[in-house]
């Protein structure tokens, strides 16, 4: 017996599929690794919005043929959590951008139902980082690229146990 297709299901499917499919994670972005100390960014410059966020005053202000307007590296608890790309202007610009990130990440996943239109996840839900490009379209027209680690729990209890290890050894004058 063969069942009746339902086109209900098939977007969802699609989308689940997609979302397993997905590059894999960035471990960092220009020689920086995630979890690195400020210490480790050449030329680090801090900036006032956001917080906790640096600049190298020396970084490649491109993306393959996009140019940038901006890289930030932003910290947590002096570990590397958050990469910004931000774009510069120009439709041919905002164009080679895309292409660039799509060229890097692959076509995103078709978005929930209910995503906002000028926002696009590349990454599924469970993903240990979080690639997230955004159209700003009020004042001047640019793209927000943002590279967030998110972890894993096996990753955070491992770090857990490995702290508290050393702080141990450090009570017995290791």
């Amino acid at each position: 017996m063969r069942l009746p297709p339902c086109p209900k299901l098939a977007p969802l499917l699609l989308y689940l599929a997609a979302a397993f499919c997905s590059a894999a994670a960035p471990e960092g972005f220009r020689g920086m690794k995630w979890g690195d100390p400020v210490a480790r960014l050449p030329n680090a410059t801090a900036v006032s919005n956001p917080s906790g966020c640096y600049a190298n005053r020396r970084e490649e202000l491109r993306l393959a043929r996009a140019q940038l307007f901006g890289v930030l590296y932003c910290f947590e608890n002096d570990k590397l959590v958050r990469v910004e790309l931000r774009s510069a202007t120009g439709e041919d610009n905002l164009k080679a951008f895309r292409d660039a990130v799509d060229g890097i990440f692959g076509e995103p996943p078709p978005q929930p139902p209910g995503a906002r239109p000028n926002v696009v996840v590349y990454t599924a839900a469970g993903a240990p980082v979080a690639v997230t490009l955004i159209r700003e379209v009020l004042g001047v027209h640019k793209y927000l690229l943002i590279l967030e680690y998110r972890g894993t729990a096996e990753a955070d209890k491992a770090d857990a146990v490995r702290e508290n290890r050393d702080e141990a050894k450090k009570d017995f004058g290791f």
